[in-house]
This record gives C-alpha cells, sequence and structure tokens, in this order.
C-alpha cells in the first residue's frame, strides 16, 4: 500500500488531462476548463478528497451536497466535471469510469463512478507526474522535496516519485467541519483517518481564528487592498507568526536598512514592534505579560 503522504500529492497539470466530461463520455480524467479557483469548485474537490482520505469512500457522483457556504442551490450537485476534476488533479487516487448501468434508472449520470487505483496504477500515475515536472523546468522542480526519508533506502533508489512533495489543505477546524457537514458526514467520527479533534492541535486552534483566503508564500498579498491595512497570522508552512501592515509612507528613506543607527529609525522601529507584538498578544489571546518584557 502507498503511503498516505502520496495521497496528498497534488498534480500542478491537471489541465494536461483533456478527456471529454459530456455525459457521452466514456469517464477518465479531465481538468481542461475547470476552475479550480472557483470558491464553490475548491469547497466540492476538497470534500472529495477529505471523504477519500478520511472515510475510505468517495461520494456518489450526481448526489447533493447540502447548500451553505460557496454553495448554492441549483450548483449543489457533485457533476461529472467535478469528479474527473478530482481525478486530474489526484490522478494517483481515482478515475472515473463508466458503468454497465446506471445506479438510478431516471439519472444519466449514476451510470458514471469513481474507482480507485492499485498501487502500481497509482505509482504510475505518480510517476507521471514527476516526468512532468522534471520536463517542465527549473520552476516545477521547486515542487519537488528530497526530505521523504525513504528516498535514501537502497531498495527506493531509483523511484523518483517519492521526492514529490505533499500538500495538504490548509483549512480551519470550522471549514473542515462544515465540508463534512455538507457531505452528510460525521465530522467528529471518520472511518480510517484522524478525528478533527485529534487531528487539530494548538497551531491549528490558532488558525481557525484566522480569515479564510490568507496567502502563505507571500505576506504582501495579505495587506493589499481592499484588505484591512494590518492583519496577524499563523503561517503553517514554515510554522512562524506573522503581522504585516500597509503603510501610507511613500519615501523610501522612511525604510533605509543603512540608517538604522539613527534615533529616527530605531523610534519607528520600536512603534511598529510595539504594535506587532500587541496584535500577536491579541491574537493568541494571551492576557498576561510578565513586566520584564521589552520590546
Amino acid at each position: 500500500m502507498i503511503k498516505l503522504r502520496l495521497r496528498h500529492v497534488v498534480n500542478p497539470s491537471p489541465e494536461r488531462f483533456v478527456e471529454d466530461t459530456s455525459l457521452a463520455s466514456p469517464g477518465g480524467r479531465s481538468g481542461q476548463d475547470y476552475n479550480y479557483n472557483n470558491e464553490r469548485n475548491k469547497w466540492v474537490i476538497e470534500g472529495i478528497h477529505d471523504m477519500f482520505i478520511n472515510y475510505g469512500a468517495f461520494p456518489d457522483i450526481g448526489s447533493t451536497i447540502t447548500p451553505g457556504g460557496p454553495i448554492f442551490e441549483g450548483h449543489e450537485t457533485i457533476t461529472l466535471q467535478d469528479a474527473m476534476a478530482y481525478a486530474a488533479l489526484y490522478p494517483q487516487n481515482a478515475v472515473v469510469i463508466r458503468l454497465e448501468e446506471r445506479k438510478v434508472q431516471s439519472s444519466p449520470i449514476t451510470e458514471f463512478d469513481f474507482t480507485p487505483l492499485s498501487d502500481s496504477q497509482a505509482i504510475e500515475q505518480l510517476q507521471n507526474i514527476y516526468n512532468s515536472m522534471t520536463q517542465r523546468g527549473e520552476r516545477s522542480n521547486k515542487l519537488l522535496t528530497a526530505t521523504d526519508r525513504s528516498s535514501y533506502k537502497s531498495a527506493n533508489q531509483g523511484k523518483d516519485y517519492l521526492n514529490l512533495s505533499s500538500i495538504m489543505f490548509q483549512s480551519s477546524y470550522a471549514r473542515k467541519r462544515a465540508i463534512r457537514r455538507s457531505f452528510g458526514l460525521n465530522p467528529n467520527q471518520t472511518l480510517i483517518g484522524e478525528t478533527l479533534e485529534s487531528a487539530y492541535g494548538p497551531s491549528e486552534a490558532i488558525q481557525a481564528k484566522q480569515r479564510e483566503g490568507l496567502n502563505f508564500l507571500d505576506w504582501t498579498k495579505n495587506v493589499a487592498a481592499p484588505d484591512p491595512r494590518s492583519v496577524a497570522y499563523y503561517n503553517p508552512r514554515d510554522e512562524k507568526l506573522y503581522f504585516t501592515s500597509r503603510t501610507r509612507r511613500r519615501k523610501i528613506n522612511s525604510f533605509d536598512i543603512g540608517k538604522r543607527d539613527t534615533i529616527a529609525y530605531q523610534q519607528a522601529k520600536k512603534t511598529f514592534l510595539t504594535k506587532a507584538l500587541g496584535k500577536i498578544i491579541s491574537f493568541l489571546d494571551i492576557d498576561y505579560i510578565p513586566t520584564d518584557t521589552q520590546v
């Protein structure tokens, strides 16, 4: 059985799968023309993945998601496009097949179903992802990792797919609960994965309080207009707390580190650090700071 970490490998080029997504389709995978950035679609893809990882099953194609969050009436059905887009994003986990007959005779879409892959088929798809990434050059290579200890074992030499990065959803506790409920699942009783309570420690509790949509790769985007001018948050990628602020000052000299020994620079720095410390303390709900603590 392939490692759970590899189930979370994301194909950075799902659009390379271009199978037909109409009801005349034989099935397969397709990321072509699917908007993975649409909030409704992100909810559906995350729900499908969570159900597979933590409940050991896939939802029925054509089944209804309970409206809520970004799911509105008229857009609450898991479509064939959703299913094939998931299979394109996680090709090692599933492929969509056409059944010999419909599950529900009056519903054509029920003639399609997810089917999981064997270990050898999953490894083949992972290797295809690796090959595609390395052929695309340096930018894609940044998504590879050599931190998986199993890749250093002599028996695993040549298994390049072990260098693929695992990218898990960075969702808040509340969002995960809402997604599971919308898929008709009990959020606290998974079949094969961890419950939310055991999976969420102090860092996850902190994340549950911060706003959705934070950018963990480029902090400047978290204070771009029209968002609030400042924000304190926890970045799970590097496990650090951040306070970022958008300033009205336009003079570069105000931020010249070459003037760090001047009184004006030191005062401005202290003012910012005092504000940052206060915001972070408030964000963490800390109500006591030792009197000898100084900025």
